[in-house]
Formats: structure tokens, sequence, C-alpha cells
């Protein structure tokens, strides 16, 4: 046999024998984003595509990579250092994309590549990951030389060295299996997001993408020992925006406002309305929406516990009813309930209004529900919070009013968010001392030190850093920074990283 022959067989022996098997047990690593295959079917899916993913990978790095080299320079030492590069960097990729995905469900040719070359790859392994990925990769390389070389002596005591073809059909055949059954069944199509640089046929009928995450919330169990149990109101505009509170506008709630403490710098946390108000009462990030549909908010758990009378009332809006309508019903579906509870029922009670109309029209009937409340006497031992779900596309902040039962006037100038509010109730008002620890991304309302927070969406988000003033946009693969201040942003990527983990932080495996 002569030398090229001897390099290229050698060669796929290494590529095929070490590379490929190694490659594969990397992509495992995959599955810690929670990522997971549910039936049957998924199993074959993900299985076929795993071996023939990584089969073809390994297969062109060889053909296209390897052979012209060892074909233009078939010596010993170019075979060995060549194919132990090529077999390094692979899996040296395959590594860190499996690492950027199961901690931020990105692969690392996304934007990711750019933050990682600008902030340092310990944002993506961990401040030891560097020292640890440089000592594997130096065992790995030892252990593919010393099995390399027993190989190429082995290969040189026979006088012909055939090399089978079976694991190029395996790799083939597992390739086809897998994208027929992509094509023609009904896979989550996030599955095929574990695999990178992995392209399908677009389907015929598209199978609609079910949340499998469950959330893990509240993250630890509630330590609430407080013995009072005060009444909670909680008004909820659906849009309102900081500008809108004034005696003009609403004259009612600006009056209210002298009794109360008001949050002059209150941040929304959502894209949209609807996530708004999800962030408010659980108070995590809006991308959690579809992982809740059977979990309480925390705080509606403590009111089970202690038996309140919850009252949920306009968070239904129907598309058949006006947002006139919708708030009229709210409105008297109040006033029933306040009618026939009477003040002297000893049960504690939770009340939740959500209107839906202009904040100027929603303005006369919050006057009509404190006034509903105070001729009822359902006010006494009472906390009452106002707030909106979101502060419109143009607008970042939004009015927070927090009635206490003292009905102590204040002003707290500091940045807060809807990610505070809950927390900070039960806290004063249900005792309940482990709360910032537990429930969401929340701290007290009245501590200052918050220098960044993030503002969740579906498919996007934003990261508002309140110390450089700096409001960065995150969709897709795009990344925009606007400075609030005007001039030149001085963005902080690293908080990119911070909210990309918080955005899984609350989940696990079913």
């Amino acid at each position: 046999m002569n030398r090229r022959s001897f390099g290229l067989s050698w060669g796929r022996k290494i590529f095929f024998g070490i590379s490929w098997p190694l490659s594969t047990l990397i992509a495992l690593l995959y599955l810690k984003s929670f990522v997971l295959p549910q039936t049957a079917t998924d199993w074959v899916y993900y299985v076929t595509t795993l071996i023939g993913h990584y089969g073809i990978a390994n297969a062109l790095v060889y053909f296209l990579l390897y052979c012209p080299i060892v074909l233009l320079m078939p010596t010993y030492y170019v075979s060995r250092f060549w194919s132990l590069i090529l077999i390094l960097v692979l899996n040296s990729f395959i590594l860190l994309d499996a690492i950027a995905f199961s901690s931020y469900q990105l692969h690392i040719y996304s934007f990711l590549s750019k933050l990682v070359m600008s902030e340092g790859i310990q944002n993506l392994v961990g401040p030891n990951g560097t020292m640890l990925g440089v000592i594997g990769l130096i065992v790995l390389a030892v252990v593919i030389w010393i099995r390399g070389e027993k190989v190429w002596r082995y290969m040189q005591t026979r006088f012909s060295n055939p090399v089978k073809n079976w694991y190029l059909v395996l790799i083939v055949l597992c390739l086809v299996i897998g994208k027929a059954i992509y094509h023609y069944g009904s896979i989550d199509p996030r599955l095929s997001s574990l695999f990178p640089l992995d392209f399908n046929p677009k389907r015929e009928t598209e199978t609609k993408v079910v949340d499998t995450r469950t959330l893990h919330y509240p993250s630890s169990k509630l330590n609430c020992t407080g013995k009072s149990n005060p009444n909670i109101v909680m008004i909820v505009i659906k849009e309102w925006s900081q500008d809108q509170l004034n005696s003009e506008l609403m004259p009612n709630v600006f009056h209210m406002k002298r009794h109360g403490v008001s949050f002059n710098a209150h941040y929304g946390v959502s894209t949209d309305a609807n996530g708004g108000i999800f962030s408010l009462y659980y108070s995590i990030p809006s991308s959690y929406q579809t992982t809740a549909k059977d979990i309480n908010p925390a705080i509606m758990t403590e009111f089970d516990r202690r038996q309140y009378e919850i009252v949920d009332l306009g968070n239904d809006a129907s598309a058949t009813s006006t947002p006139a309508e919708h708030d009229e019903k709210t409105v008297q579906a109040f006033k029933d309930w306040a009618d026939n509870r009477s003040s002297e029922v000893i049960q504690s009670y939770s009340l939740n209004l959500t209107f839906v109309q202009h904040p100027g029209e929603v303005d006369k009937h919050i006057q009509t529900v404190v006034l509903e409340l105070q001729k009822e006497g359902l006010l006494k031992d009472t906390y009452i919070v106002m707030t909106g779900g979101y502060p419109g596309a143009s607008n970042l902040m939004m009015p927070l009013l927090v009635f206490t039962p003292e009905r102590k006037a204040d002003e707290v100038d500091h940045a807060t968010s809807h990610y505070d509010v809950i927390p900070t109730l039960m806290d004063t008002a249900l005792g309940c001392k482990k709360v910032y620890h537990s429930v969401g991304l929340g701290t007290s309302l009245y501590d200052e030190g918050r220098d960044w927070l993030l503002v969740s969406g579906q498919d996007s988000f934003k990261i508002l850093d309140l110390k450089n003033s700096v409001l960065t946009t995150v969709s897709g693969g795009d990344i925009s920074d606007v400075s609030l201040k005007g001039g030149e942003a001085q963005p902080r990527r690293e908080l990119i990283f911070k909210a990309l983990k918080i955005n899984n932080k609350y989940t696990k495996p079913n």
C-alpha cells in the first residue's frame, strides 16, 4: 500500500473510529437545555439524526479538509498532526456550542459569537472553564495520539488495510430516516434545534410548538409566618404610562395619590400588556407565560393557605365586547360582590380588577370602586395597589400607587419594577421573610440599588441599563443599543448573558 492510501486509510479509522463516537457523546450535553423528546417518534428522530448528523460532520471534515492535505503531503507527521488538529477543533466547536445551547438555548454561531469574542469566553464557560477546557484538550490530544499510534503500528504489520464502508451507509441511512420523520411526522420543531447547522425542508403542515417545560416556581418553600391577614386590592389598567397620571386626564386617581405612596420611576418589564400583567403577579419574566398554565402566583397560593376570599374580575376580556362594555361589566360584577358581602364577614379578601379602556375612562371606574369599598366598610385594614400592565411602545415607565392601611403619603424616586410589587406585599403585608429569594426577580420596592432590568417578551427582550442609561434590544440575531440620554450608547454586554440565563432559570424538565 502506497503512502497516500495508507494515510487516507489510517485517517478514516481515526475520524470514524474515534472522532465520530466522541462527537456523538459530547452532543448529549445539548439535552441539558431541557428540550427533550416526548414520544416514541421523537426518540426515533432524535437517535437517527444524532448518529447521522455527527457522522456527516466528521465525514465532511475528513473528505474536504483531511484528504486534500494528506494527498499533497502524505507523510507520517502531516497525517498525525493534521488529523489531531481537525478532530480537536471539530469537537471543541461541538462542546462550546452544546454549552451555549444548554445555558442560553442559542447556538455559538448566533450573535453569541460576537459577545463571546468581545466579552471573553468566561461568560460562556465560567471563570474556571477556560483552564479546565485547556487541560481537557491536552488530555484528549494525548489519548488520540496514543490511540492513533497503536492503529498506525498495527496497520504497518499488515500487507493491506482495507476499510469497509458500512459506516458511510449507516450515516446516510440515519440522515434520510431522520429527515423523512421530521418532514412527514409530528416532530416538535425545537428538537431539530438540538443539532447545530442542521437544516430541514419546510413541512407542508407545521407542528404546533407545545412548551413542555415545567415552571420551577417558587424556587424554594415560602416562610410566611405573619399573623395578620390584611385585605389586598389590585387595580390594573391594561395600558397606562407615567405621563397619563395627571390632574386633567385622571383627576380622581391624581387626587388619591396624595393619600398613598407614589413610585415615580416604576418600570414595566414586558413588551406587551398581557406579559406585563403576568410579570406583575408572578414576579418573573413574561417569557415563562406558556409554562405557568396550571401554576398559581405565589401570593395566590398563600391566599388559599390562609383561606382568603379571592375575587378576580376583568381578566377575561372577550373579543365580542368593546373595552367600554368590558369595564362596565367589571364594575357591575364588583358592585354585586361588594353589595352582597357584609362588612361583618371576618374572612379576608383579595380583589383583583383589570380594566382595558383608556386610563382617562378608567379614572371614573376607579373612583366608583374606592367609594363602593368605603360605603360597604371594606377599606379597613386594606392595601390598595394601582398600576398598569404595559406603559406603551414609546414609554418605559408607568404609575405605581400603593395605599397602605395607614394611608401614609410618600414619594419614592429610585427605580422600581413590576418584579418588586408582589414580593414586597408578601413581605410587608403577609410576613413572608424569604420571599425575595423564592419568588422571582423582585427586591423590596423601598430598597435602592437596581442597576438594570430585563424587559421580556416571547420572541425578543430588552435590557434597561439604569446605570449607563442604555436600552438594548435583542431580537433574533440583532442587537441594537439606544442611549436614553442622547449621544453614543455605552452598553454593558455582560448583561445579555445574565438576561439569557434568567430566561431559562425557572424551568426544569417534565
